[in-house]
């Protein structure tokens, strides 16, 4: 992965020695096109999509619906645009392409479609816990049947963790442009795992890899957002950037998060000794994994059950969750995966094991470390 080369007018390698940053977003290339996407404003069926105005608006060069991706190969992980549903708001649905990032807002702006939204009180979470759909994690050691027949007390805790937004910092950007000769494409972007990042734009273009080049841009952060993978816009982009003969510019619109964050439910029950010895924890979990089963869904449930045992000296655990699919945004990377959720639930347990038996919530804590002896 170079640093230096003739995608960015100002290299970022240089920009770094002279004490300047270098965003995505800044990037510039002459002749670019600047994209803009549409995005649903709700999940539901697509019953009608016009995209005749914004075509024939001044500066626009081109509209792509998902009938107009030029071939993508690979093997897809999700869909670009939405053909007959939005799985979920925010969704694209439709690519503008134009002269100016100003002609390609009013493009957006004439745009119009119309979406049948599911049934009123139906509750997609809740029909993806019972279903086919999703993931099953499980995680154990030791006797758990044993820890709850031999336990005094048996403590249960219930939580909720609503899901966050995941803006992007700085925002998502990507400046692509193909080499008609080389047959290659160059890529700047604001992405953090830039080997994964190339991999999935090598996937989607159906070319090796060494045939794509990646300059990660200067990051605000790393961990939140959407930065750590190749999303359906920086696809886009690079098909577009190959179609159209011309480097294309995008730039995340204000607002509008990548994807949603984490949300949990758990159930965690501890089987305890009078003196406050925690002989085992059995958990049992749901995880909304948004519209897409991408894998930093998975591996959120992974690390959850794995970490929920902390410090503590337990002799048994067992943990069971899955991984639903929603109508919600999917899952980005986002920063301490699964760690969060594991440390919350399992210091909410016992916060309850003390309030139950009366101790010190330290002293209970203490207790349970791997040098603690038993009071």
């Amino acid at each position: 992965m170079r640093q230096a080369g003739p995608l960015a007018p100002r290299p970022l390698a240089r920009l770094q020695a002279i004490g300047k940053v270098g965003f995505a977003a800044d990037a510039t290339l002459p002749r670019e096109l600047h994209m803009r996407i549409v995005r649903a404003s709700a999940a539901g069926a697509l019953a009608a999509l016009d995209v005749a105005a914004a075509g024939a608006c001044e500066g626009v060069v081109a509209v792509w619906t998902a009938a107009e991706l030029p071939f993508r190969g690979g093997t897809p992980r999700q869909p670009l645009l939405a053909a007959e549903a939005a799985r979920y708001a925010g969704e694209p649905l439709v690519a503008v392409f134009a002269e100016t990032a100003a002609a390609a807002e009013d493009g957006a702006e004439c745009v119009t479609y119309q979406i049948e939204p599911a049934a009123a009180g139906a509750d997609p979470a809740r029909d993806a816990r019972g279903g086919t759909r999703g993931q099953t994690v499980r995680k154990a050691y030791g006797d758990i049947n044993r820890a709850f027949h031999s336990a005094d007390e048996i403590v249960d805790c219930r939580v909720r963790i609503a899901r966050p937004a995941a803006p992007p910092f700085p925002p998502s950007a990507v400046l692509a442009q193909w080499n008609e000769a080389r047959r290659s494409l160059r890529i700047l972007a604001a992405a953090r795992a830039v080997h994964d990042y190339r991999d999935a734009i090598a996937e989607a273009l159906a070319l090796p890899t060494g045939a794509v080049e990646v300059e990660a841009a200067n990051l605000g952060s790393a961990g939140f957002g959407r930065e750590g993978h190749a999303a359906a816009e920086d696809i886009i982009a690079a098909l577009a950037a190959r179609a159209l003969g011309r480097p294309v510019r995008y730039v995340g619109e204000h607002g509008v998060p990548a994807g949603g964050g984490r949300g949990l439910e758990a159930h965690a029950r501890a089987a305890v000794l009078k003196d406050g010895r925690v002989l085992g924890i059995d958990a049992a979990f749901w995880l909304d994994g948004g519209a897409e089963a991408r894998p930093p869904a998975r591996l959120t449930a992974e690390l959850f059950a794995a970490l929920l045992p902390g410090p503590y000296a337990i002799e048994a655990f067992r943990a069971i969750g899955r991984v639903g699919l929603t109508s919600a945004p999917p899952l980005p990377g986002m920063r301490g995966t699964g760690r969060m959720e594991a440390t919350f639930v399992r210091e909410r347990l016992f916060d309850a094991v003390a309030h139950r038996l009366g101790l010190d919530p330290l002293e209970l804590r203490r207790r349970n470390l791997p040098s603690a002896s038993p009071a």
